[in-house]
């Protein structure tokens, strides 16, 4: 039998392997105990896993007995409970991102990311137990995250790289941001369900700026967005034609995020090329600076309606090198109606300068007599010679011929009308629409100008008669 001490002295358990006891607050620091009747008891809870987990006991008095030390404990990993990200970094290996630090209160070391938007990345998922201890499992996770333009990785089953671990080699994220968030979640249905862990707040920076894209009214500039439309969210406003409106253009990384440096400088490239393809030359168009990876493009102005295209194009020869906007589609209405707008068989509609015709075509000639009767048609249109659809007038089509037959005299078109023309007096003639009522209420609302024909060319009809002339008479 041993003898029964009387030591009553304080004592101090450390854990010289296993500082994450304490760091949690599962025990005090310093936990001591006093002896009673020289011995006493401790009760630990171990929470790294390991094949050495060490004890040391010593005392707490001035004499300082000898401590002791108990080590070469197995501490394995309890039942699997939750789930564990890690999240690598860029560039990499050198900065690998988080790394796995099992027992510690976070499980982890290390920052998320930052990432690249266009660029794969490698996120580990570990099944772990309530102390981030690895904790071998078979079952099936996913992966989700804020960006909503990635393609994100099919599931994996945990122990594709080691049992209770598997790594998302090809996690390539879209939208550049301070804020992406990744979860990792438990779908295999066993349960318990492992709980899922979220790391937020990574950083997702741009790629290298290597496109332009245009940003029409309406629009905003969306990163990330590999969808047609690239980009871009947001309804393209429709445009007046001859109104003008200001375009937007960027320079984006592969994923179209705005990239305003390059080389550690403002990006400024100099200069961009921004056309339409409006068939009527416009002064605006031409050549713009870029600083900060962008440009705003003022005074822009289409005039040929249904839809025009815009791009932009990298002039500077200097890199980087920056592969042009694809087309963007632009909608363009008609200005207000004003004007008439004669065509002749041959002529066809075209748009442009108020000083233009407004028409194009070869020139008519026609010979006199009903069996020449022939179409003319008569639109009402902008003062850029476009279309108005919709608007209406009472319209009266007249002829220098005094023997010319119109039908009808007079008719209400809406937007365009056609009217048939007989010729009688051979020679070189003219059309002339005018507005029936000019003041009469709605439809007629718009003081609509009048229009002459192109001049056309009547010859004689078929011969039927003969006719005589006596002195003093003329032909009529």
């Amino acid at each position: 039998v041993l003898p029964v001490s009387s030591y009553t002295f304080l004592t101090e358990l450390r854990f010289p392997n296993d500082p994450n006891i304490q760091l949690r607050g599962l025990r005090p620091d310093p936990f001591k105990i006093g002896l009673e009747n020289g011995t006493t008891r401790y009760t630990v809870i171990p929470v790294t896993r390991q094949n050495n987990f060490q004890m040391m006991i010593r005392d707490d008095t001035v004499t300082r007995y000898s401590t002791d030390t108990v080590g070469g404990i197995i501490v394995n990993a309890g039942p699997a409970f939750q789930l564990q990200v890690l999240v690598s970094s860029s560039p990499g290996p050198s900065t690998p991102g988080e790394v796995a630090d099992e027992g510690s209160p976070s499980g982890k070391t290390g920052t998320p990311g930052p990432l690249i938007a266009g660029s794969p990345f490698e996120i580990t998922v570990r099944s772990t137990d309530k102390f981030w201890n690895l904790a071998p499992e078979t079952r099936l996770v996913q992966l989700e995250t804020t960006d909503p333009y990635m393609s994100i990785p099919a599931p994996q089953n945990l122990g594709s790289s080691q049992l209770g671990e598997t790594s998302f080699s090809a996690f390539t994220p879209n939208v550049a941001t301070d804020t992406m968030r990744i979860t990792a979640r438990d779908i295999s249905g066993l349960p318990p369900q492992l709980s899922t862990q979220d790391v937020s707040g990574i950083y997702v920076n741009a790629g290298a700026a290597n496109r332009l894209i245009v940003v029409l009214p309406g629009e905003q500039l969306e990163g990330g967005k590999t969808t047609p439309p690239f980009g871009v969210m947001g309804l393209i406003s429709t445009q007046t034609a001859g109104q003008q409106f200001p375009v937007g253009v960027y320079a984006t990384d592969s994923r179209y995020n705005w990239v305003k440096t390059f080389g550690g400088s403002a990006l400024a490239q100099n200069p961009i090329n921004v056309l339409s393809d409006d068939p009527i030359p416009a002064p605006w168009q031409g050549n713009f600076a870029m600083t900060n990876g962008s440009a705003t493009v003022i005074g822009v102005s289409v005039i040929a309606t249904s839809t025009r295209s815009l791009t932009a194009s990298d002039a500077d020869g200097s890199a980087p090198a920056l592969a042009a906007s694809s087309g963007r589609v632009l909608p363009l209405s008609p200005s207000n109606p004003i004007k008439f707008r004669i065509l002749l068989p041959p002529e066809a509609r075209k748009p442009g300068a108020p000083a233009s015709s407004g028409r194009q075509g070869g020139a008519f000639t026609t010979q006199a007599g009903p069996a020449f009767q022939f179409q003319v048609i008569v639109d009402i249109v902008d003062s850029f010679w476009n279309l108005t659809p919709g608007a209406s007038q009472e319209v009266q089509l007249t002829s220098d011929d005094p023997f010319a037959i119109i039908t009808p005299a007079t008719k209400v078109i809406t937007t365009s009308g056609t009217f048939t023309v007989e010729a009688r007096r051979s020679g070189s003639t003219k059309l002339f629409a005018n507005t029936v009522n000019p003041g009469a209420t709605p439809p007629y609302i718009y003081a609509v100008n009048t229009d002459t024909s192109t001049t056309f060319t009547v010859d004689a009809g078929i011969a039927k008669k003969l006719l005589i002339r006596l002195p003093g008479e003329r032909r009529g």
